[in-house]
């Protein structure tokens, strides 16, 4: 995986010394500021719950038994991101939309097994 790296940093004084630095300066002074914004972020680490219109959440799910999952908006996807069992592999996810519309999960277990087990999931609206 390669990071997203910044070789030179804009030095905006640089560019408003200039005849054009000067006719652009509004335009100079947000593109740097938007910059500025988009580096820390990057620098800080992006999470779901600062910066993407996502809802982390966990839900007790029971092997192929279809599971309503509260949500505020209509999501996009789905997306398991961590499983709290060490006996039972998660073999397969999926989400829906019920006849009702409301979102629904299903998730199949190796070894079927018949107590719920716990799903941390992201929910992308």
């Amino acid at each position: 995986m390669s990071k997203i790296t910044i070789a030179r940093i804009f030095e905006l004084s640089e560019a408003m010394a200039t005849k054009s630095g000067k006719e652009l300066a509004n335009f100079l002074e947000f593109t740097a500021q938007l910059a500025e914004q988009a580096l820390r972020a990057l620098r800080n680490g992006l999470t779901f719950d600062d910066n993407f219109d996502a809802q982390v959440t966990t839900v007790e799910v029971k092997h192929n038994i279809p599971t309503i999952l509260a949500t505020n908006k209509t999501p996009r996807g789905v997306l398991v991101i961590r499983q709290y069992s060490i006996d039972n592999a998660l073999d397969s996810f999926q989400w829906y939309f019920d006849n009702d519309g409301n979102t629904t999960v299903k998730a199949t277990f190796v070894g079927s097994p018949t107590d719920a087990i716990t799903l941390q999931v992201v929910v992308l609206f």
